[in-house]
């Protein structure tokens, strides 16, 4: 059976490593690092080489010397992207409230190491991602332990290993959270491609509502119309991305305000460096071909977003937003429950974060395309133009209102397998929440760019160390019962 119809579900009884580069807990017959660096507490290390085992990737030499279990889709000389959770670099809890919102060093560690005896030695190991505009990279690197696995690699080993930060342009927020500065930078070192989708993208099939495409990432003005327009879906992708051999999705389980959750396939939002182009939500409600906000909203919220829109719109609407925007926020907040029964829980499914959100599903699937089939100069091709592992992060998980403020949830899960789609079903099932309900899953496993079979979702070959879900159905799966987002409570549970 193909490891694109196999998910491995491990359950694990420790935590992450503490200290970076975060050697292994013990010596295992293939490590390629003898009698370097001290070994560690490191039950994550441990959980991920069963997770590959479990997936029966060079199950025959599995506890020799000489166990690749990566050779099947790494080849030496091969550049290797890994692409983890790095959204953010801040949390109101602190570092546990990081640990449920961002893939964690120690897992990325293991990881890297069977890149790396996959490698034997020659190629390119690279890991990037494009965090929200606000984050300072250098210290999400330093929080994650990444730069000493780096610093760890450039001295152990003659292979190329690099961060890389995606993104070409940050930002400055006041006390007020509005943007005051923002500056260039480098970004990504071979620079950007542009690709059009065209009629192929998602998005194609609303296109008559091209002109009310929003981006929670443009706020001071609306960048969208320069990247889609009717029979035009433009994505900015570093090239450094469109010409790597294997991508390595390293995402988290956890809650969105947005998309119900956040785990492979949303993960993919990260390869972009211009997620001002991005179309979060459509400006309106249904009625009007919107999916903002629903119907049923109070007027002074819908006049508060449409006044917020009209300035983003004008040439001075980053003076219009920061002067008046934000006083008009205050009035909002200090008279908002004198509205409260005009207005649909006022904080609930607002700027598209709710369950009627059809915008951000399609942007997140038109991704994921580009990652699987775009060569490297743009052109969508019909086979997959490299090769992919998705693994997800759950020992730490978040719920309710993510993906940047999660609650954080000890769920004690590492989940593997080669395609995104049956792999958010499956963790998006063991959450508690039907994936028939979740657009981003739905419409995935009906787009033959995805699933070719139907029939691999219900014939998924689940493994795993938990004998009760060894060889079972998907709906066998225990149900953790994740709290949804408030704009998803009630219509995403199974």
């Amino acid at each position: 059976m193909s490891i694109e119809n196999r998910v491995a579900i491990i359950k694990c009884d420790g935590d992450y490593a503490k200290v970076p580069p975060f050697h292994p807990g013990k010596e295992f017959p293939e490590y390629p690092f003898k009698n370097v660096g001290a070994y560690q507490d490191n039950s994550c290390y441990e959980e991920f080489r069963l997770l590959l085992a479990k997936l029966q990737l060079d199950i025959e030499n599995y506890g020799q010397q000489g166990w690749n279990p990566l050779g099947s889709l790494i080849q030496p000389g091969q550049q290797v992207l890994i692409k983890p959770n790095l959204v953010v670099f801040e949390h109101s809890l602190g570092e546990i409230g990081l640990f449920s919102t961002i893939a964690h060093g120690s897992l990325i560690r293991a990881i890297v190491d069977y890149v790396y005896i996959a490698l034997k030695g020659r190629g390119r190991i690279i890991i990037a991602d494009s965090p929200i505009k606000e984050v300072d990279f250098a210290k999400l690197i330093e929080f994650t332990g990444l730069d000493k696995i780096r610093d760890f690699y450039s001295n152990n080993t003659g292979i190329e290993f690099e961060t890389v930060d995606f993104r070409d342009l940050v930002a400055l927020r006041d006390e007020n959270d509005v943007i005051i500065a923002s500056r260039k930078q480098q970004g990504d070192f071979l620079g950007y491609q542009l690709v059009d989708l065209k009629k192929k993208s998602f998005l194609a099939p609303v296109d008559k509502h091209c002109n009310r495409y929003r981006s929670t990432a443009g706020v001071y003005e609306n960048f969208v119309p320069k990247f889609h327009q009717p029979g035009k879906h433009i994505y900015s992708i570093p090239k450094t991305l469109l010409k790597s051999d294997v991508i390595i999705s390293v995402s988290k389980l956890k809650t969105h305000c947005k998309a119900g959750i956040t785990l492979g396939l949303k993960n993919m939002v990260g390869i972009t460096n211009e997620k001002r182009g991005l179309p979060h939500h459509r400006i309106g409600s249904p009625a009007n071909g919107g999916d903002m906000f629903g119907d049923e909203l109070g007027v002074d919220y819908k006049l508060g977003q449409y006044l917020i829109d009209l300035f983003s719109r004008v040439k001075f609407g980053q003076f219009l937003l920061k002067y008046l925007y934000v006083p008009f926020r205050f009035f909002i907040r200090k008279t908002k429950n004198r509205f409260k029964k005009k207005s649909f829980a006022f904080t609930i499914n607002r700027d598209g974060a709710w369950y009627g959100n059809d915008t951000i599903w399609r942007t997140t699937l038109d991704l994921n395309l580009i990652l699987r089939f775009s060569d490297n100069k743009g052109e969508i091709k019909e086979n997959p133009q490299r090769k992919y592992l998705s693994i997800i992060d759950g020992i730490w998980a978040g719920e309710g209102n993510g993906p940047l403020e999660p609650v954080p949830r000890k769920a004690g899960l590492l989940l593997g397998g080669g395609n995104a789609a049956i792999l958010d079903a499956v963790a998006s099932f063991i959450m508690g929440f039907d994936f028939d309900k979740i657009p981003t899953i739905r419409n995935a496993l009906d787009s033959h760019y995805f699933v070719k079979e139907i029939s691999w979702l219900e014939n998924v070959d689940i493994v795993s160390n938990v004998k009760e879900w060894e060889n079972r159905g998907y709906q066998q799966l225990e149900n953790l019962r994740f709290v949804p987002a408030d704009g998803w409570r009630g219509h995403i549970e199974r």
